[in-house]
């Protein structure tokens, strides 16, 4: 079994929060204490989305951050660490709520029934793309960060995006 990939979240009010999970049980977040890095007391985990465990399928990988008046969760679905054989995909979801959600795709399906719009997949030589992160840079552009594979390694992706409809594209 994997690791779970663990991602720090600050919001503009200066709260932290913990974004977690890795396959069966989707994706959690959780407020930590500013000045001690641990829980904070009395905190409870959120849950921010899931998958059906029918369709066999992970969702993992997350990485919160804000835009605007929207936050975004970036996740990470189906097979990783297979190679070329990896279905590793990235989705997005977004919460105009608050951080804690509730997150919605595109076509307002909830995160928590299974939805994600998908913001890259696998193309030509660069197979299986996932476990994304978001950074702003000091220009104000956003990138996606990503690893990915080809016939003879994994590599970083970084690609910027837009968004001018309002959701996350890759440019």
């Amino acid at each position: 079994m994997r690791s779970p990939k663990l991602i720090l979240c600050v919001s503009p009010s200066s709260r932290q929060y913990l974004s977690f999970g890795s396959f069966w049980t989707g994706l959690w977040q959780i407020e930590l204490n500013p000045k001690t890095g641990k829980v904070l007391d009395g905190a409870e985990p959120v849950h921010l989305s899931q998958r059906d465990i029918s369709v066999e399928g992970a969702v993992e990988a997350p990485s919160v951050f804000k835009k605007g008046n929207a936050w975004f969760l970036v996740e990470s679905w189906d097979k990783c660490c297979s190679g070329t054989k990896s279905t590793y995909n990235t989705r997005v979801v977004r919460s105009t709520s608050g951080v804690n959600g509730p997150y919605y795709d595109k076509d307002g399906v909830p995160a928590l029934q299974g939805g994600g719009t998908l913001l890259l997949a696998s193309e030509g030589a660069i197979i299986g793309p996932g476990g994304g992160s978001v950074y702003k840079d000091t220009d104000g552009s956003y990138y996606l960060y990503h690893h990915w594979y080809s016939d003879t390694t994994s590599s970083l992706g970084i690609r910027k995006l837009d968004f001018s409809s309002g959701w996350p594209v890759v440019m």
